[in-house]
């Protein structure tokens, strides 16, 4: 009987305290940005999600599990600098738990976006235009639709990157997280520890390391330079079949495929390393790219692209 009344006691407690995110907004704000030129978001453990304004104003909604103005984000705006940061947080109790996100409309401009998160999500399904866009969380993922701007940088400490289309050059880190990117008009860096690195479609440069992890990738007809490097993983590189460039591939431990092996050679000097020119014609005169592909311990696969 005691037993049943501590159980009855703790569900009570439980529901009393664990309340969740309300399902509408406890703080609206709106701020315009007429003599803005960056905007900062920082967020501490909540999810941020960005959406677009339908003017040039910048709209913050946000949702908390206990309505408490000193929760409430504080918008600070100096020196052409608008600033969104989380509120105070109450000190957590057993079976209190607090919980917090917020939505952020951003208008389409050439201002500089920086959004950060301590352990929450990033994540939006709109497409944004901005000069530079700056993501970063420590522990959670970032998951972006499109974006649009001259510079990306994305970065996570312990999570995914994901993201449709960017219209520009990017960065790309995690230390601990997958990276995940269907287009992109522009030359990209990506780099990650521990996760593997898929790029779906790239105009540009590419520069891609991988510490443990595979790498598959499809660059286009316009692209630029490559150079992809694993310590531990397989490489697949689909290109298309009229491009005209240098190849240099070097494997420690591993095959290497090609539709082209005829035109390959390895130097007396150095086994390891596969060599040559793919292209149509006298090569001299031709605008080559340059494919490097290097890997540690993994195999190496090149396919046609028509």
């Amino acid at each position: 009987m005691r037993t049943f009344i501590f159980v009855v006691m703790i569900l009570s407690m439980t529901q009393a305290f664990c309340t969740g995110v309300t399902e509408k907004p406890v703080n609206i704000q709106e701020f315009d940005l007429k003599d803005i030129n960056d905007i900062v978001i920082s967020y501490k453990s909540g999810n941020v999600t960005l959406l677009k304004s339908s003017n040039d104003s910048l709209v913050i909604k946000e949702y908390l599990s206990k309505d408490n103005k000193m929760y409430y984000a504080r918008i600070r705006s100096s020196d052409k600098k608008l600033s969104v940061k989380a509120g105070r947080r109450p000190i957590a109790l057993l079976f209190d738990t607090f919980t917090s996100r917020i939505e952020v409309y951003i208008p389409v401009s050439n201002r500089t976006l920086t959004v950060r998160t301590t352990s929450g999500k990033i994540e939006g399904n709109d497409e944004y235009v901005s000069s530079t866009v700056n993501m970063e969380s420590s522990s959670g993922t970032i998951s972006i639709n499109s974006i649009k701007a001259m510079r990306v940088n994305l970065k996570t400490i312990s999570g995914s990157i994901r993201c449709k289309k960017v219209n520009g050059n990017t960065s790309l880190y995690t230390d601990n997280g997958s990276i995940n990117l269907l287009k992109l008009y522009g030359n990209v860096l990506a780099r990650t520890s521990n996760g593997n690195i898929k790029l779906g479609s790239v105009s540009g440069n590419i520069d891609a390391k991988v510490f443990s992890g595979c790498f598959n990738g499809t660059i286009t007809e316009n692209s630029g330079d490559v150079s992809i490097t694993s310590s531990s993983g397989n490489i697949t590189l689909n290109i298309p079949e009229k491009n005209n460039f240098r190849f240099h591939s070097r494997t420690s431990s591993g095959s290497l495929r090609t539709p082209f092996p005829d035109k390959l050679s390895s130097p007396i000097v150095d086994k390891q390393t596969v060599q040559g020119i793919i292209c149509e014609g006298n090569p001299e005169g031709q605008n080559l790219k340059n494919v490097n592909i290097m890997t540690a311990s993994g195999s190496i696969k090149i396919n046609w692209t028509h």
